[in-house]
């Protein structure tokens, strides 16, 4: 569309001299005109609207001079073409023109999040909050506007200054899931992404993970996340996550933005987390964005769906390890919609029964249940409940069939996680958008050992703990332009902590030793983040985050900057980087004592356990084609005020009894470094897709109040090189064959340098000599897996048969680690694994 000229190209217009009043209106104006010239009238009912009231000029003008006269002052305009005088609103070149709404799934109603709205004229865009709202603003004439989203068709919007009287337009777009079939971590045709200036980031759709080869044939979005370059698993087998160099108790891992303590199951096997009940996942390695705090090396945020608004589904799957079902729909049609999960575990009905074929054995069991209720109270208002619910019992019995000295033992894990979740969606305005959240999580975990030692007689130690907290948050997001927007809010948490021991022999003895520590704790949080595009190509986010951290009497203050950039060098082609400091308050502790079974606890910091600090910095480049990208990253860390166990001791017996003390087991200002190149290459359309990743990474530790490990040495989890391989096919429509191998070498251990024989060899075991912490590298772990799914489409319904093989050529990597005591004094290295190859079959039904 372009504007109006006032004059047109004649040069004998008549004259105008058949108007009495000085004042009309613009109907009678054009009845007038229309009924003393030849001149006809061009408009439309919606100008006929306008009721200011149009003065005339005093003099007699030519018709042209004395329609310019009268529309000067007026939102109208006209053009005269062959005897036909067009009239239309006048174009405000000033006007800016405010589109703002919530991006949803079409089928679903689901609110989609960081989907991408692009202005295609203005080459401006903005990415929609982790509620799916977004804004953007513009001033041209016309444009139009992008709204996809991955694996979504895209949505072309049209705009047109002359047919938009409206400066704030409310508009709620609905996107169609594609047909495609491609697993992808970025849409790469959409180069508008490589602005975001967040580096190190995965965001990763839960339904992109159902292909990949993963053990037990679970889509685990822990274990999935291992497979990209800066993440390692930590043990093998499991799911843990060390990030960066990092351990599994520095990443921060949120449910709906609630904290959760307790991330896995069965040893670190598995994850708590319900593929069917997650709508994205979203990990961060770097470059934190300011609203994210009490963690030190990475942030991991799960978002459960709302629920179906618009027509009831669900799903069934029955595997060897679990069962589980999902329900969601609609309550009231795109009004209230809710969600339901529940997995549990079924093996543990058949570890009982090894206890009639061994001496000794492990069983383990696990729940998982979540759910959400969402409710759209008005157009700018939403109101969500989410829950998660979930435990764990793990037991290791030992029960000899013959008298002998052997003691019968059992040694016992529980844990109970909650998580609980209000909040309320406000859209305040056509640029400000609320999210009030009130939550609370309880984390509660049961340890326990009895253990024989003569008639009648035994041995019973038990340990209990709780984390509960109980807080609230309000988080602002602002769009004053497309080249700037704002992010700010507060929060405030209340926690209560209770470590509990008991150690006793026999039950009919009084030699009880307890000890009961409760701790009150106030974390009040504070943040501010403003982005900025400075240009086309140069966007930056600059946040600072200010934390008082209240315990008894004193508090840790600290202020924690953040800094992140990218910088386009071509429109494909992005420099990427960051810096920021975080603190973590909250410090697992974790017991080693020869135990088959983990002993760990969460203690608060006070005025002997410092608070954790790290800084970390990262620099990158993102380059994307039409089918492939490449990605190459380094980094650098350094940690403070971390704590280990003191290695000089054997057991933590001391730390039991005064918990208080802790400076008598462990060493609690134990300081660290890492750094790390990453390199990943990706295909990420057409039937034949996969990704390779490479991360080459150190971390190190530093010891100081100790007799060893004064000096830097290599981190229990120092794995300088990882590497993976994922290639997935699809065969026609209804099967895909997908394969990884993976290889990352071994973790780090303490061994003895000397071996002293002690004075009475019968009765007292050898001596050992330890020179130097983590002197010895296991060997390099490394599995082939396979996965296959058929599909099959009914009318109602989807079944897929998943086929899994995991450990394809039966590799033992080790999964722990003790020294064995022979008789004759001499001590050798003993490792266990969990798993050699593993076949799985899973059956699962969508409606």
């Amino acid at each position: 569309m372009g504007y109006f000229n006032s004059y047109g190209q004649e040069s004998n217009y008549p004259k105008v001299d058949f108007f009495e009043k000085k004042e009309i209106t613009l109907e009678l104006l054009i009845k007038k005109i229309e009924s003393n010239t030849e001149y006809n009238c061009i408009y439309t009912d919606e100008l006929l609207k306008e009721k200011e009231v149009l003065r005339l000029p005093k003099e007699t003008l030519r018709l042209d001079l004395f329609l310019s006269e009268i529309f000067k002052v007026v939102p109208i305009e006209f053009k005269i073409v062959n005897k036909q005088i067009i009239l239309s609103r006048k174009i405000n070149k000033n006007k800016k023109i405010t589109v703002s709404g919530i991006i949803r799934d079409k089928e679903t109603g689901e609110g989609l999040i960081r989907a991408n709205v692009y202005d295609v004229v203005n080459r401006q865009g903005v990415c929609s909050n982790n509620h799916g709202f977004y804004s953007i603003s513009f001033s041209s004439d016309t444009t139009s506007l992008r709204f996809s989203y991955v694996g979504y068709k895209p949505k072309y919007i049209r705009f047109d200054q002359q047919n938009t009287e409206e400066s704030d337009i409310e508009l709620n777009i609905y996107l169609d899931q594609s047909l495609l079939d491609e697993i992808e971590v970025k849409n790469v045709k959409e180069y508008e992404t490589l602005k975001n200036a967040t580096p190190g980031e995965v965001d990763f759709p839960i339904q992109k993970i159902r292909r990949l080869p993963l053990l037990f044939g679970d889509a685990d979005p822990l274990k999935a996340l291992q497979l990209f370059s800066g993440v390692q698993s930590g043990r093998n087998d499991t799911g843990y996550l060390h990030v960066r160099g990092g351990s599994k108790d520095q990443n921060l891992i949120l449910v709906d933005g609630t904290t959760i303590y307790q991330p896995y199951h069965s040893l670190g096997v598995l994850s708590v987390f319900n593929d069917d009940a997650i709508k994205n996942v979203r990990l961060i390695k770097s470059g934190f964005p300011a609203q994210y705090g009490g963690r030190s090396s990475s942030v991991l945020d799960v978002t459960l769906k709302d629920g179906n608004k618009r027509k009831f589904s669900g799903s069934v799957e029955v595997g060897e390890r679990y069962g589980k079902g999902l329900l969601e729909g609609p309550i009231i049609k795109d009004k209230l919609s809710f969600m339901g999960s529940y997995r549990r575990s079924i093996s543990d009905f058949f570890d009982n029964l090894a206890k009639y074929y061994s001496e000794e054995y492990v069983t383990s069991s696990f729940f998982d249940i979540f759910g959400k209720i969402s409710f759209q109270a008005k157009v700018k208002t939403k109101i969500n409940f989410s829950l998660y619910h979930g435990g764990d019992e793990t037991k290791r019995i030992r029960q000899p069939y013959t008298i002998n000295l052997s003691p019968v033992s059992e040694e016992s894990n529980n844990w109970r996680n909650t998580v609980l979740t209000f909040e309320v969606d406000q859209q305040l305005s056509k640029k400000l958008f609320a999210n009030i959240n009130f939550n609370y999580n309880s984390y509660i975990v049961s340890e326990g050992l009895t253990q024989s030692i003569f008639f009648g007689d035994s041995i019973i130690l038990s340990n209990s703990m709780y984390i509960k907290g109980y807080g609230t948050r309000a988080i602002f997001d602002l769009y004053p332009s497309p080249n700037h927007t704002m992010k700010f809010g507060v929060e405030g948490i209340y926690y209560r902590t209770k470590p509990e021991f008991d150690s006793r022999i026999s039950d009919e003895q009084e030699n009880l030793i307890q000890k009961r520590l409760y701790t009150e704790v106030f974390d009040m949080n504070a943040f501010v983040e403003d982005k900025i595009d400075f240009s086309d190509k140069l966007h930056v986010t600059a946040g600072l985050r200010v934390n008082s951290f209240f315990k008894k009497g004193y508090q840790y203050f600290s202020l924690q900057p953040r800094l992140s950039f990218s910088y386009l060098l071509r429109k494909n082609v992005a420099l990427k980087g960051g810096m920021s400091k975080m603190n973590q308050f909250f410090h697992l502790i974790t017991y080693q004592n020869n135990s088959f079974l983990p002993n760990e606890m969460w203690l608060s910091s006070n005025k002997d356990l410092k608070p954790q600090s790290a800084y970390e910095s990262s620099v990158g480049i993102d380059w994307q084609l039409q089918k492939w990208s490449f990605s190459a990253n380094s980094y650098f860390k350094y940690f403070s005020n971390l704590v280990s166990q003191n290695r000089s001791l054997l057991s933590t017996i001391g730390f039991e009894n005064n918990p208080e003390n802790l400076e008598n087991v462990f060493d609690i200002k134990s300081k660290g470094y890492g750094y790390g190149f990453e390199f990943s290459i990706s295909k990420t359309k057409g039937k034949t897709r996969g990704w390779i990743n490479y991360t080459y990474s150190r971390s190190f530790r530093k010891i100081l109040n100790q007799e060893i490990g004064k000096e830097y040495h290599p981190y229990e989890f120092d794995r300088p090189n990882d590497f993976s391989f994922v290639f997935i096919q699809d065969i026609k429509k209804n099967k895909t064959i997908t394969l990884s191998w993976v290889y990352f070498d071994g973790e780090n251990i303490t061994v003895p340098s000397r071996i002293y024989t002690p004075v009475n060899p019968v009765d007292d075991e050898p001596i050992l000599d330890f020179e130097k912490v983590n002197n010895y590298r296991l060997d390099p772990c490394h599995r082939l897996d396979f996965a296959i799914h058929f599909y099959k489409k009914r009318r109602w319904w989807l079944r897929t048969w998943i086929i899994n093989l995991y450990n394809l050529y039966g590799k033992r990597n080790p999964y722990n680690t003790s020294f064995d005591i022979n008789s004759s004094g001499g001590v050798s290295l003993v490792t266990a694994s969990l798993f050699g190859i593993r076949p799985s079959i899973k059956y699962r039904i969508e409606f």
